[in-house]
């Protein structure tokens, strides 16, 4: 018999030794469950409990399909288990070992919401040392108008704001507390609405960095449903449970996308797979045609089981795209 290459035994084992070294406490019950279920979600592309059930083998070819349901079920709805707290230490390890290329050597973190028909707002907020938010027309400030020579609270929309160029304000504040912070204004012509930041970092390049979430925050949510694990699918679940299950499924998408640029920047580990990632523009240049997390999933599928060796990294280590 020849032998089978990256099967179910092999994620769980180099997984299992992944978490043990990202989460040195985590529990053995959990340890033992969570390297499976992250598994099923890749492998069925999918994150209900019925479909990760039904691609798992090894220990659970002898347990009935219903059961494993009933085991996984129970997992997200685990009091004992905090996913939030999981999700943080694993990527506080992956940014530590990411690998950087870009001159100013800086990490954006993007946050947004999203809805799952819904059921439930998923808000995902990360704040370092410099943040970039974008507030609606209606959100009030509190503003220094020269023309009355005394502060007033006035909507965000009735600042000044110019067609061609950003407005700046300094040291505007905001909410009841009165946080101080700077805002910037930007109208682009045959806009809806302009773009209003806030931000405690340098005004003249908030609206690029703002900008930035449009690479990552529609491609993750893009991931996360129709064209990845079909998170829509997931209806009447408690929060908990959801809680639970959202946060291995953002293990599994980061872990897509460290494939993803595994294979792109270390191409002579795959002289024998071959993935179309780009095309040639009739100018020369080269435009990606399959996102970095597709690489990982179609990576993933084609050694899943092969009878060849395939390279899966289990460093975890991101790189530049």
């Amino acid at each position: 018999m020849n032998k089978l290459y990256n099967t179910q035994k092999d994620f769980t084992t180099n997984f299992n030794n992944i978490l043990k070294k990202v989460y040195p406490n985590i529990r053995k019950t959990q340890l033992n469950i969570i390297p499976p279920i992250i598994f099923g979600m890749i492998s069925s592309e999918n994150v209900t409990a019925t479909d990760i059930a039904k691609k798992l083998k090894d220990e659970f070819s002898l347990i009935q399909t219903d059961s494993v349901i009933k085991r996984i079920r129970r997992f997200f709805k685990n009091k004992l288990f905090n996913g939030y707290h999981l999700y943080d230490k694993f990527i506080r390890f992956v940014i530590k070992t990411y690998k950087k290329k870009h001159d100013d050597k800086r990490v954006h973190i993007i946050f947004d919401h999203m809805f799952s028909h819904a059921n439930f707002t998923v808000f995902m907020i990360s704040i370092g040392h410099i943040y970039c938010i974008r507030l609606k027309g209606g959100f009030k400030v509190h503003f220094y108008d020269k023309k009355e020579n005394h502060y007033i609270w006035v909507h965000a929309k009735e600042l000044k704001s110019y067609e061609y160029h950003p407005a700046y304000y300094p040291d505007i504040e905001i909410t009841h507390r009165k946080f101080k912070t700077n805002i910037v204004i930007s109208k682009r012509h045959g806009a809806d609405e302009p773009w209003i930041i806030v931000t405690n970092n340098n005004v003249q390049r908030a609206i690029k960095d703002y900008g930035y979430r449009y690479g990552g925050v529609e491609t993750i949510f893009k991931n996360q449903k129709s064209n990845g694990f079909n998170l829509e699918k997931v209806v009447n679940a408690s929060l908990k449970y959801f809680e639970s299950m959202y946060s291995i499924l953002c293990i599994a998408i980061t872990f897509m996308v460290i494939i993803g640029c595994d294979y792109s920047k270390n191409v002579r580990c795959y002289k024998t797979t071959k993935i179309t990632t780009h095309k040639i523009l009739k100018s020369g240049h080269k435009q990606r045609t399959m996102s970095l997390f597709n690489v990982g999933l179609t990576l993933f599928n084609m050694a899943l089981n092969s009878s060849k060796y395939i390279r899966i990294p289990y460093t975890f280590i991101l790189y530049d795209s």
